[in-house]
């Protein structure tokens, strides 16, 4: 769209008056294009499952409500990238607040969960504490999964992944079975390795509504950028190609939302995350020994 922005404007646009009428109308695909579509349910969502208490803490929280809430606010984020904030690696850029502000939300979202899953991990002060939260965080991740919000997912596999949790082998090794195959199962869709082949082959599969790990496509153009703008003297068509796929690829899961419900206990907490995550640097000594 930014392309097709440019050429309107100084291409279509000076032509005639019918050149005029054309860029207003390419000008309109393109509002329209840009303007998330409301969405219309014929079915009710599923039955919350609120917690009991007003002041819940992690395990009060119902693996499977905890997914669906984190699913409700990130979709509400990816939803609203907007093409743009797709090229030149806008948001890594210093400006990158102004020019990319909701791949700059994702990112800040990635980092807050994980941070928040790490420090919950290590808050109890007994193994037995930590146990139960870790296996709390891997329901959660699965429920995540079923819901097809892998950004989350790979969210809580990153907090697990930090070095103060990953050093507790003693305490892995205390999850069931079950748990510790649903957690290298999850690992095993969300690796990496090839380019994320895993991940994006089982993404292909998925119905709509899905959320898809962010990182991936951020990875994506970060390598396409890596290629020159210019081949000689013409533009590298190849390049901006490529940069297009990808958004297409982000834009296609932005079509469609989730029909779940809005739990307002549960967002009180979720909108405390900065809070909870914070609560590590109470516990800086006892990573530090994690660590050692």
């Amino acid at each position: 769209f930014p392309y097709t922005t440019l050429f309107r404007s100084e291409t279509v646009k000076p032509v005639s008056p019918v050149g005029n009428n054309l860029a207003n109308i390419v000008a309109r695909n393109i509002e329209r294009a840009n303007t998330p579509k409301q969405a219309m349910f014929t079915n009710p969502p599923p039955k919350p499952i609120v917690p009991t208490k007003t002041n819940p803490g992690l395990l009060d929280l119902h693996p499977q409500e905890l997914a669906r809430q984190l699913t409700l606010n990130e979709i509400e984020i990816f939803r609203k990238i907007r093409p743009n904030e797709c090229l030149g690696l806008a948001w890594s850029k210093k400006d990158g607040d102004a020019k990319a502000p909701n791949v700059k939300k994702m990112i800040e979202r990635f980092n807050l969960v994980s941070g928040w899953v790490a420090s919950e991990v290590v808050k109890p002060g007994e193994q037995k504490g930590r146990v139960e939260a870790i296996t709390h965080f891997i329901q959660v991740a699965n429920e995540c999964k079923k819901l097809n919000n892998f950004n989350a997912c790979m969210e809580i596999l990153s907090g697990l992944e930090d070095a103060s949790v990953h050093r507790l082998k003693n305490h892995f090794s205390e999850l069931s079975k079950k748990t510790t195959s649903i957690l290298n199962k999850l690992k095993d869709i969300m690796n990496s390795d090839q380019s994320f082949k895993n991940f994006r082959a089982h993404l292909k599969k998925c119905t709509s509504p899905s959320i898809p790990y962010l990182g991936m496509y951020l990875t994506d153009l970060t390598f396409i950028e890596e290629n020159g703008d210019l081949v000689g003297e013409l533009h590298n068509i190849f390049k901006r190609r490529m940069v297009a796929q990808v958004i297409i690829n982000i834009q296609q899961y932005q079509q469609s939302t989730y029909n779940l419900e809005e739990v307002s206990v549960i967002k009180k907490y979720l909108n405390q995350l900065s809070r909870l995550a914070a609560r590590s640097e109470e516990h800086t000594s006892e990573l530090q020994s994690l660590r050692k």
